[in-house]
């Protein structure tokens, strides 16, 4: 399984942002707006549109 994923990433990319991006329409149909944004955001990392905050430098003292 691992093989696989590593081989068609591309692929399997895909299939989780269209499976999410479902969730995050249902959410929003159900009103659930903080569940359909947490969709949102996580489709936005795997696209590699969305990078975690970098934390800035420790103050020396």
């Amino acid at each position: 399984m691992v093989q696989e994923l590593i081989t068609d990433r591309r692929r399997h990319q895909a299939e989780q942002i269209f499976a999410l991006n479902d969730c995050a329409r249902r959410a929003m149909d159900a009103g659930q707006f903080n569940a359909a944004v947490g969709a949102f955001r996580v489709i936005a990392e795997i696209g590699g549109l969305l990078r975690a905050p970098i934390k800035p430098p420790e103050a020396k003292g």
